[in-house]
């Protein structure tokens, strides 16, 4: 039997210098063994603009002409990739972030757009505020928090930013894996 819906999310693509720079920043945080969690893997980086969620099938090509009505004519964005972060909070790290400085307006209001043309299509809206990040680890267990709050307070103190462009906004698919997720890009918004 044909699938009706698939998992999918909306998502501004990173380019491969900043990957590894974040490849790097979570290999440090692996060698203090300070927590258990669920690395993203670097190919899977990227910065969430809106997730879906389960995504009938008859909505994809509706989805897809909305993002390029609304964002064919959007400027690059220009970005540093800055601190290091967690949610919800320094005390209880449950997801750990790279920070994104520059025209974080110009993303705020991409996913605010987005919020509404999907709304339209019946897609819930989020209730957060959103945040602009790119998640590098799902902590499950902190095993020293000491121990991870002296490598995160190292990491931003000698941090560099690093200036790239966000020049694609990609709809992609989920696929939930025992190994992970593998994600599909299904279609792109250049930005100009």
């Amino acid at each position: 039997m044909p699938k009706e819906s698939i998992r999918t999310f909306i998502a501004l693509e990173i380019d491969e210098k900043i990957k590894e720079v974040i490849a790097e920043i979570q290999n440090k945080i692996k060698q203090t063994n300070s927590l258990r969690g669920k690395w993203i893997p670097k190919d899977n980086l990227h910065l969430t603009l809106k997730f879906l969620g389960d995504t009938p099938l008859k909505l994809i090509e509706q989805i897809n002409n909305k993002i390029k009505g609304c964002f064919k004519n959007e400027c690059k964005i220009n970005c540093n990739l800055a601190r290091i972060g967690t949610f919800p909070n320094a005390k209880f790290p449950r997801v750990i972030w790279a920070g994104i400085e520059g025209d974080n307006s110009q993303i705020i209001n991409l996913a605010q757009i987005l919020e509404r043309i999907l709304f339209e299509l019946g897609f819930k809206k989020e209730k957060r505020n959103f945040k602009t990040h790119i998640t590098i680890c799902r902590t499950k267990q902190i095993l020293d928090y000491n121990r991870l709050k002296y490598i995160l307070e190292e990491i931003n103190k000698t941090f560099e930013p690093v200036e790239f462009i966000i020049n694609k906004i990609t709809l992609f698919e989920s696929n939930l894996t025992p190994k992970g997720p593998i994600y599909i890009p299904l279609s792109n918004c250049f930005l100009q």
